[in-house]
């Protein structure tokens, strides 16, 4: 009888020792299990507390305790405070590899199928790189909208992109003709309407998203964020960028060829211009020697003309006929003189 009693001491001994373990290890399971209701909230986050999938309470920074789960849930949520970043990847070009029903096609960008270019109000063509900066406002619509937050801002933004480039010409979205402006051909007005185009192109964005967010709101579609900027970046497509790379070096060799010709045209003036005075002076000296000359053999026959008296004028007569015949005389190689009787006289002339 005393083996048997000892040996159901020794059994009933060891149970009490298990028993006590598992009463230990209990302990313990429900101290890790309260413990993991602890949550340490950084200070660019909020904690949202959930019981039963129903928001209880918010809380700030700091050590949170909750329930442990499945009672209540700890959520962290993004402060107020905090700026994030979603790239609007809808608008990423996408290079299309060559075909196999077009084998001789290059890789290059479909416009057809690739979402990334966008239409001006003057059927330019565009392609935009963005980033959305957004703040979280509304935490139990973020919540519930978190899954699906970052495409309803992308397709947010391409509604807002749509509309601000259709509102715009394409030098109201980026400067894509410089050349034109710099030589103004382009209108005074229409490049300040442009200038400022170009510098609310952000702002525009940032409005109308941030305005469809109101209308999601109201309908009961709320995401529980406010777009605090938009940073993009405007660049023509690459096939478009070549086209308008060549007009403008085409451009600028026509305006070579221009400054050219004009350089040409301005030299071969000022020669015709040096020629023109160089024969006007020629003449002009010509004409004077004529004038002097055709003055000095007039000079007699326009003083007959201006003879006051016959007297006067045969005086006149009598000293051109004096002045000429001598001239004659000595030309002559012989002179025949005839008197009134009728006699004739030879003398020797001049030579």
């Amino acid at each position: 009888m005393s083996g048997a009693a000892k040996g159901e001491g020794a059994l009933s001994q060891s149970i009490g020792i298990a028993f006590r373990f598992l009463q230990l290890g209990v302990v313990v399971l429900a101290a890790v299990w309260f413990a993991s209701g602890l949550k340490q909230v950084e200070p660019d986050q909020r904690a949202v507390i959930l019981r039963f999938g129903e928001v209880v309470r918010e809380q700030g920074s700091g050590l949170v305790f909750a329930w442990p789960e499945p009672i209540e849930k700890v959520e962290l949520v993004p402060a107020a405070e905090r700026l994030l970043t979603v790239p609007v990847r809808a608008l990423t070009l996408r290079e299309t590899q060559s075909s196999s029903l077009f084998p001789g096609r290059l890789p290059g960008f479909d416009l057809r199928r690739d979402g990334g270019h966008l239409l001006t109000g003057d059927e330019g063509v565009v392609h935009l790189d963005a980033q959305v900066v957004y703040r979280v406002v509304d935490t139990r619509a973020w919540l519930v909208a978190r899954d699906v937050l970052e495409p309803a801002l992308e397709r947010l933004f391409c509604a807002a992109a749509i509309g601000a480039c259709a509102r715009r010409t394409l030098d109201g979205v980026l400067v894509a003709r410089p050349d034109l402006v710099d030589r103004g051909d382009v209108e005074a007005a229409r490049r300040e309407i442009d200038a400022a185009d170009r510098e609310r192109l952000r702002s525009d964005l940032m409005t109308g998203m941030n305005e469809r967010l109101a209308q999601l709101e109201a309908g009961g579609g709320a995401l529980g964020v406010r777009i605090e900027r938009v940073d993009v970046t405007a660049q023509l497509p690459p096939r478009a960028a070549g086209a308008f790379q060549q007009v403008l070096s085409a451009r600028q060799g026509a305006e070579r060829d221009v400054a050219e010709a004009r350089s040409e045209a301005q030299r071969v003036a000022q020669a015709a211009e040096s020629e023109r005075t160089a024969v006007l002076q020629d003449a002009e000296a010509k004409a004077g020697e004529l004038v002097s000359d055709a003055k000095v053999k007039t000079s007699g026959v326009v003083s007959l003309t201006q003879a006051r008296n016959m007297e006067e004028r045969r005086l006149l007569l009598a000293r051109l006929y004096r002045e000429r015949i001598e001239a004659i005389l000595k030309d002559a190689q012989d002179v025949t003189a005839i008197s009134s009787d009728g006699a004739r006289v030879l003398l020797p002339g001049g030579k």
